[in-house]
């Protein structure tokens, strides 16, 4: 198999390493080849794929609305959108898709970031602002509101776009991004020019989360803006994987374990990344960190030995108030996910505050426990446990409470239902990309 990058500067690109761990991973004898062409060997570039030179390409700046003449067909979302940044040949065709409207939902999932009845400031006006502002607009955002220089001329761009939401194009000059979510869709900020960012420190007061679709550098300079708000920064390398793994499934002709998107994310990501248990206190998540990370000979953090060993026994911190608790629990989840490549036991409540949720997603796969009540019930020392009274019906209830969190903040969930033996195997799998 023969794929492409088509664009016109692709030194800074991660995808022809993308690519090819894919071709590893699922034992394909493929080649993916980074093509720089010029807007004068655009329609040259376009014949050769359709006379075979390549099985299939992705397309990136300034080309994916250019290639548009010469699709054959193309599919819904990339209509809607008016851009392709992907595309399959396919019974002597060329078809276009716009996998970038999906990869741009992963990421907000992956992240924990709210759609729904959020409210969204944009930052862009490129074919990037369209495919997202499409997206959240299908998948129940409030209000968007694109901030632009020149909003007249940007209407035009934008006026063939149904929403289902509040739309409006507003100036720069009266930026306002409190209580919304911040997305840049500008190159501001991208390598080389790593010191510019769209918008000051200030202006980012009161946001509730940055998500910035840059990816090299890995923290750009808006990103850093929004950690000294205390704001949620979110960088686009997993929408990048996520698109990438949605191209090859149309290449593939079938779908891929999302286990493989966050396999190759966890492998680029400069960071490294965490493997990070929740669940309900005596689900396991202690002794399966341990054994888990001596298995991958990883370092284990355990949140509640390091609340104990720094502020005394968990037990009498719960004297001072739920809450004061809470307060030192986020301080020591924020300690634990500034680790790397580490596994991570939590304690139970940790789900109780998103801040601590987004923490530990920015640089971990959080994976839950789910093990039967009748097993923690069993098992459980309620002397250690401030919340539940030693029967049964007060581990029920605490699970209902918490259950839809644990759902909410984990993106896989294992059961822990036999040996544990079993249930490292199943974390492995999900580590190394492979279906569970």
């Amino acid at each position: 198999m023969k794929l492409a990058l088509l664009g016109r500067k692709l030194s800074h690109s991660f995808s022809k390493q993308i690519h090819e761990m894919v071709f590893d991973i699922l034992n394909i004898k493929g080649t993916y080849s980074l093509c720089e062409v010029k807007q004068s060997e655009l329609e040259s570039f376009m014949q050769d794929i359709k006379d075979g030179a390549f099985d299939g390409a992705n397309v990136t700046i300034p080309y994916k609305s250019a290639v548009l003449e010469y699709i054959d067909e193309i599919s819904e979302e990339a209509k809607k959108i008016g851009a392709v940044n992907s595309i399959d040949k396919s019974n002597g065709k060329l078809v276009g898709y716009n996998t970038d409207y999906s990869g741009f939902g992963e990421m907000l999932k992956h992240n924990f970031i709210d759609i729904k009845g959020t409210d969204f400031a944009v930052l862009g006006a490129g074919g990037a602002a369209k495919g997202l502002i499409a997206y959240l607009s299908d998948n129940g955002a409030k209000n968007v509101e694109l901030y632009s220089r020149d909003p007249k001329k940007v209407k035009k761009a934008f006026d063939d776009l149904s929403y289902n939401c509040g739309f409006s194009i507003v100036p720069y000059s009266k930026l306002n991004i409190k209580n919304r979510v911040l997305i840049n869709a500008t190159p501001v900020g991208m390598y080389p020019d790593v010191e510019k960012s769209p918008v000051a420190s200030i202006d980012l007061e009161g946001c509730v989360a940055v998500v910035d679709l840059i990816y090299n550098p890995s923290k750009t300079r808006l990103m850093k803006f929004a950690e000294e708000q205390n704001v949620q920064a979110v960088n686009g390398l997993y929408m990048l994987v996520s698109q990438a793994i949605k191209a090859q499934e149309i290449w593939q002709r079938k779908i891929l374990s999302e286990n493989l998107t966050r396999y190759i994310y966890n492998t680029i990501n400069p960071k490294g990344q965490n493997i990070v248990l929740i669940g309900m206190p005596g689900c396991g998540k202690s002794i399966i960190g341990e054994k888990l990370a001596s298995s991958l000979s990883m370092p284990h953090f355990d949140i509640d030995s390091y609340i104990i060993n720094n502020y005394g026994d968990i037990a009498h911190l719960f004297d001072g108030g739920e809450e004061a608790f809470r307060a030192l629990e986020t301080r020591a989840t924020k300690h634990a996910a500034n680790e790397t490549n580490t596994v991570i036991s939590t304690g139970g409540g940790v789900v109780t505050r998103k801040e601590n949720m987004t923490a530990l997603a920015e640089n971990g796969t959080i994976i839950f426990i789910d093990r039967p009540l009748d097993h923690i019930v069993d098992d459980i020392d309620h002397d250690t446990r401030p919340l539940l009274d030693g029967d049964r019906r007060s581990v029920e209830k605490l699970y209902k409470k918490r259950v839809d969190l644990y759902d909410k903040y984990s993106h896989v969930k294992v059961v822990n239902d036999g040996t544990l033996s079993k249930v490292i195997k199943q974390i492995e799998r999900v580590w190394k990309g492979e279906e569970l």
